[in-house]
């Protein structure tokens, strides 16, 4: 293997509380970390961006860079009470403010 990916998913506070034992593995077993990810959860809802879900992402996304790793992945969920026009344009809002922030961090933002 070349590098491995980390899906942090519903352990992203778990992830997030390892990273130096993370990095120090990495370190030692010369085994880089080629992306870090995370799904499954509620970035936008009715009243648009989740706060909470966007300070997590900005963690993560530092987590990422202090790692060595310039690729952040993610998604964003759909919202059944909203428009599509809605869910996109809010989706899209999410999205510029994480892609500027890991613009600031050195790290590319994946969307899937």
């Amino acid at each position: 293997m070349e590098f491995i990916e980390l899906d942090v998913n519903d352990r992203a506070n778990d992830f997030l509380e390892n990273v130096d034992v993370i990095r120090q593995r990495s370190q030692t077993y010369e085994m880089p970390i080629g992306a870090v990810g995370r799904w499954g959860s509620n970035r936008i809802g009715r009243d648009g961006i989740c706060e909470e879900e966007l300070d997590l992402e900005y963690r993560l996304i530092d987590a990422t860079a202090s790692l060595n790793c310039d690729v952040y992945i993610t998604g964003c969920n759909y919202v059944e009470e909203l428009s599509y026009y809605e869910n996109c344009t809010f989706a899209i809002a999410y999205f510029e403010k994480l892609i500027a922030h890991g613009k600031e961090k050195g790290v590319k933002i994946a969307v899937y």
